[in-house]
């Protein structure tokens, strides 16, 4: 039934725009990103006497800060006005972004485009809340985790095309004037689809907004947590983007200092990474049935606590060897198993997300959706911060990537355990109901 629905959906005007913008929105982000980082390790891109390798740190700063600062303000404004109109103007906002950004690239000023990413953090805090408290008004109960499926589905993948084709062209002789036209013209092209999105009229009695953004997070967090039902689905689909994290943040030091290998092995991993992610996401979206699909959060907690376990032991035990290359480190029999751990860890971790998501925009009431849902953003900014500071712990402390594994295990563990005692606890209620 899912996957016809998933189906359905593609043919759609009050899903197709949003999803078509949000994927193109995602990859000129991470084609930015990824050419941004690329480009100042390999010295075409330079601030200051600060170090190459302190520039990638300090452009995922940036992005999140910015996402920190407006996430609340940015939910009220989802709430008091009609959500897509405010998709057509920061997609139409996103036009004048990245053609700043092609004009930090064609002169490879790194003020320019640090600045510009602090921007593009913004654009992402009004336009996600927007969006996911729009999907409950586009989308019947059990459209949901169909439509949500599809989206992060299509995400992943737009993230791995992006960030591919800006590690591919930076270093290239005109490749910073591809990047550029690539980057202007995706933002034109997902303004024009955003175009055809039906109105997603705004919560009926809305509060006015209140700009102090300082006081407004802290009561964000507050009706977060006091909201029935709402801290659960957004806390747990936080923990999926504290693993991604933690994940991505830690791949090149596993592959370069544990399996020996270069930044090749590392770029496959990664694509094995999102590959896996997206299948995982999509699968949910096509086998689950009804409104509520937290059995399949709790099957792929389960799997990530089986495949990143698995890959914890393997890593605490390998003996590095030389450098043989993606082709010959791939064909060897001898790594399949830790190469199937990584996919199948990832494609786990993406399945259990996606009833998460679905369950808070189905919980969120309509009057506080988009502030309710901007604090899930917030969370899953603050999520992914904090497990890029455990990296740091674990490193100054001189431990082992595997211990990071490990933790990613347990953690998944307590997750599924609670996801299926709030299961159980429904299916006796449920069982006590009947006559």
């Amino acid at each position: 039934m899912s996957a016809r629905i998933a189906v359905s959906l593609l043919g759609q005007r009050r899903f197709v725009p949003l999803l078509g913008a949000t994927t193109l929105g995602a990859f000129n982000d991470n084609m930015f990103k990824m050419a941004l980082v690329v480009g100042a390790s390999a010295g075409l891109l330079t601030f200051g006497d600060m170090p190459a390798g302190a520039l990638a740190p300090m452009a995922a700063n940036a992005f999140t800060a910015a996402i920190f600062l407006f996430s609340a303000v940015a939910g009220q404004v989802a709430d008091r006005y009609d959500r897509a109109e405010i998709l057509k103007k920061t997609k139409l906002a996103e036009i004048g972004l990245m053609t700043l950004a092609a004009f930090g690239f064609y002169t490879m000023n790194s003020l320019v485009l640090l600045a510009t990413l602090f921007l593009m953090g913004v654009q992402s805090a009004f336009y996600s809340p927007a969006r996911v408290a729009s999907l409950p008004h586009y989308l019947g109960a059990k459209e949901l985790v169909p439509g949500n499926a599809l989206i992060g589905g299509s995400l992943f993948m737009a993230i791995l095309v992006g960030g591919a084709l800006g590690t591919l062209l930076i270093p290239t002789g005109n490749g910073r004037f591809i990047i550029g036209g690539v980057l202007v013209g995706g933002a034109i092209l997902g303004w024009l689809v955003i175009l055809a999105t039906p109105p997603s009229p705004s919560a009926k009695n809305p509060k006015p907004v209140n700009w102090n953004f300082v006081t407004e997070t802290w009561r964000m967090i507050a009706l977060v947590l006091k909201t029935p039902g709402m801290a659960r689905p957004l806390l747990a689909a936080a923990w999926f983007w504290a693993i991604a994290a933690a994940v991505v943040t830690l791949l090149h030091t596993v592959v370069q200092d544990v399996l020996g290998q270069d930044q090749m092995l590392t770029a496959a991993m990664q694509v094995l990474f999102t590959v896996g992610a997206a299948v995982g996401s999509i699968s949910c979206g096509l086998f689950a049935r009804g409104e509520d699909a937290s059995a399949f959060s709790v099957a792929g907690a389960i799997g990530v606590v089986v495949f990143a376990g698995d890959l914890a032991w393997q890593l605490l035990h390998w003996q590095t060897g030389p450098a043989v290359g993606v082709a010959a480190f791939v064909q060897d029999p001898a790594h399949w198993r830790i190469l199937v751990d990584f996919f199948l860890a990832a494609m786990f971790a993406g399945l259990y997300v996606v009833p998460q998501q679905a369950l808070a925009q189905r919980r969120a009431p309509e009057d506080i959706r988009a502030r309710l849902l901007a604090g899930g953003n917030l969370l899953n900014a603050a999520a992914a911060t904090g497990a890029q500071l455990l990296l740091m712990l674990n490193a100054w402390a001189g431990g082992s990537p595997a211990l990071v594994f490990a933790l990613v295990g347990t953690g998944s563990a307590v997750v599924a355990a609670i996801i299926l005692r709030r299961l159980m606890q429904q299916s006796r209620s449920a069982t006590a109901g009947q006559p």
